[in-house]
Order: C-alpha cells, then structure tokens, then sequence
C-alpha cells in the first residue's frame, strides 16, 4: 500500500483532496452511508462536493463517487456546503447549504433527493422560507430533527455578535418558516462562549436533551465543540433550549462539526479530524490529502458521581481491529496501534501532550490521528494530530498498558 507516514488507514478519507465536515449519516439495508464535505480537485476548502463513503460493519469503508456537486450558475455554484441525511423508507433527501456567490451571510437550504443506492444527487430544490429574521447571520449548515410527530430544522451563526441558532417550522420540508431563537450563547454557559456557532446537533434521551455545537474562535483559531444538558420548551411559538451544564466534547485540538444520526436506534457521532496546523500546508499538498473523520463514537447519558453527563463511548467493534499483541518496544514502525491502559498515571505522547489515564482508557493511533477514550462517565475524548514521520512516542510515568497492531489498510479501493 502507498500511503504517507501521515495518512490514516483505518478512518473514512478520500483518496486525495480535502475532507472536512460529515454532512449526513444513516444506515439502510445493513449498510452505513457517510457524506462529507470535499474538494476532490485539491487540498484547500473551496467548490465544496460532498463526498461519500459506505460500510457493512464501519470497520471497513468504500469510496463512492461524490454524492453533491455544485453546478455552474447553479443554485450551489459556489459550493455544497454541511447539511443532513434523512433516510425515509426507500428515499434519502439531503439536506444542505448551499452557496450561490450571492451573500448575505445565510446559506440556502437545498434538498436533493434520491434513493438509497443513489450515487449522485441531481435531483435538487431549494427550501422557501418564510419570516427571516433580521437579528441571526452567518446561518450555515442545518439540522433536522423531528418531535412528537413534529418535524422541526435549526441553524448554527450569529445572533447579534455572538453564536446562536434559529430554529424553522419544518414540518412541510419544502417550506421552512422561521421561528426565532432556539438557543444563543448569551443564555449559555461560559463554556459554550464563541462569537459564531457552527453544526448544531440534538440528541433526545427521554425528557432531556443534549445539545452539540461546533465554536468558532476567529480570533485565536482555537476552534472546539460544546456540549450542553439540558430541556427544549415547546409550549411557547417559538421552542427553545434551556441548560442545566456544560462543557466540551473533546480536549484535543483537532475534533470539530460532528454529526449524530440514531443508526439501528443508538445515537452514533462521526466528526472531522482536520489536517495539525503545525503541518506545513506545502507538505499536505504534495501529500494529496487533508483530514479524515474519525472513529464512530456512541453517544449515551450515563449517570457518574457529579450527576448526569453525556458520555461518548468508542464504537464497539473497534476491538476487532486488533492484531497481534506486542510489547511497546515492538511498535517502532508501526502505522496503526492501540494501547489499553491497565493502571492510572500520566502519559506524554509525542514529547509534547499530557494526559492523566485511569484503567480501561484506550489510545488508538492511525498515521497522524491519535484519538483517546477515557473509560469513566465525566470524561471526554482527546483528539489530536501529530508529526509520524519518526513514529508517535509514548511515555508512561507510573502507568502501564497492554499493546496491539491494528490491521492495515481496512479502507476498501475506490
């Protein structure tokens, strides 16, 4: 196989271009369809398509052509920018943002419309909204989700000069009115504070809700994800949020715009794992290839000692990507590995990242893109991408773990 020191081979990537944001996910017929952002013709984010990839067990991907192209003097000409996927009986409407060239800060909702087993989205509408609002801009990508019955949509921008989201009646799909504001960082916890929220996500575990949102930080690029517990009141005309706690999803520096979909009825999260920013763009250029999604991850609200927390789990089935169990010594080399820590300490990964471990955390490395999982509700993930090109050291400081070879090369050919 040829591949880069940097490229992953066990995630959902292209063969070349640039990948970003999960656009949509659902399962039908066994198999797991995957969209995202994508530039097939180069390694910087313009003349978005939404790429497409599909699996029978999410171990193993295949590549399929792109799914949305924009069209020259099109409604999406300048783009097919973050949406959803819903999958209702034998049709599949994608639901995005698209991009004209004509701004006023607000994506067009489009709907292209297809089956199951379409390749290629040409069957496209754009959404009529009614009763914009002049208070939110910078409305991107939108979310769908459905109560009691009820089909409702929310956008991720700005509300005044912080992030907010507008939520729409959209129980007729092709015609959205505007709401108001469902959630905006002035009521949020300081956790949550950004000038621009991006990629909403909802997940219902009975009365109470979580609530993801990607934070955009222009002024430090410190980009990260949020998370917020708490109640949506529907009883006023417009439905709003409201939080009890906070905090981020993930520690790492390089986890942003996940996307949730129920797969089988278990909330499941696929997120972008940008190319490190301390990778020069030259190199990732003549490499052909920048970011990857990562490892599927199970949302579930698990009670710990500090009360309620959403808890994102590895995905199951990750253990049957272990080979053969080596001693840390052993991994010189090696492209994918994992290790299962056996007792708490510290580890430093690649001389420059600490983490504290407790038993039964796992750390997964694949080329560049390092994701740890802790074992205990209260916890979250750190992703992060590292230089490979000499292997990802690891320092145990009274810890100790178990080691294994991951296979290679489970992404399927194009």
């Amino acid at each position: 196989m040829n591949f880069s020191a940097h490229r992953p081979v066990l995630h959902v990537r292209p063969e070349k271009g640039w990948l970003s944001n999960p656009a949509g996910l659902f399962r039908a017929s066994g198999v797991t369809h995957v969209f995202f952002q994508h530039n097939p013709n180069s390694t910087i984010r313009e003349q978005v398509h939404w790429g497409h990839a599909t699996s029978r067990d999410m171990l193993h991907w295949h590549n399929e052509p792109e799914a949305l192209r924009p069209e020259l003097d099109g409604i999406d000409d300048n783009g097919c920018w973050g949406g959803t996927a819903l999958a209702e009986g034998d049709t599949v409407k994608l639901v995005y943002a698209g991009v004209s060239g004509v701004s006023n800060g607000i994506c067009q909702p489009i709907i292209a419309t297809g089956t199951p087993d379409t390749k290629v989205f040409t069957d496209k509408s754009p959404v009529q909204v009614e009763n914009r609002q002049a208070e939110a801009a910078k409305l991107g990508a939108p979310c769908v989700f459905v109560h009691d019955g009820f089909r409702y949509a929310i956008q991720g921008g700005q509300v005044g000069e912080r992030g907010g989201v507008v939520i729409y009646d959209a129980n007729d799909l092709d015609s959205w009115r505007e709401l108001g504001v469902f959630y905006s960082a002035a009521d949020a916890p300081g956790a949550l504070e950004a000038p621009n929220w991006e990629f909403p996500q909802l997940v219902r575990f009975g009365q109470r809700w979580v609530f993801f949102i990607s934070m955009r930080q222009r002024d430090t690029f410190k980009d990260s994800v949020g998370w917020a517990l708490g109640t949506i009141n529907f009883d006023g005309e417009v439905p709003h949020f409201q939080a009890t706690k906070a905090g981020r999803a993930d520690s790492g520096p390089d986890f942003f715009s996940p996307k949730i979909a129920l797969l089988d009825g278990v909330p499941t999260m696929m997120a972008w794992a940008p190319e490190s920013k301390v990778r020069p763009l030259g190199e990732v250029a003549k490499d052909g290839l920048a970011g990857a999604l990562t490892f599927p991850r199970i949302v579930t609200l698990a009670e710990g000692p500090d009360g309620a927390f959403p808890y994102l789990a590895p995905f199951e089935k990750l253990t049957e990507l272990r080979q053969e169990e080596v001693a840390q010594d052993e991994l010189a080399g090696v492209h994918a590995w994992e290790a299962e820590f056996t007792s708490a300490g510290k580890i430093t990964l690649a001389k420059r990242r600490d983490l504290d471990v407790e038993p039964g955390d796992r750390l997964l490395v694949d080329g560049s893109l390092v994701e740890f999982y802790p074992a205990k509700v209260g916890r979250f993930p750190h992703t992060e991408r590292f230089d490979p090109t000499n292997g990802i050291s690891l320092e145990l400081q009274d810890a100790t773990a178990n080691f294994w070879k991951l296979a290679d090369g489970t992404q399927e050919a194009n």
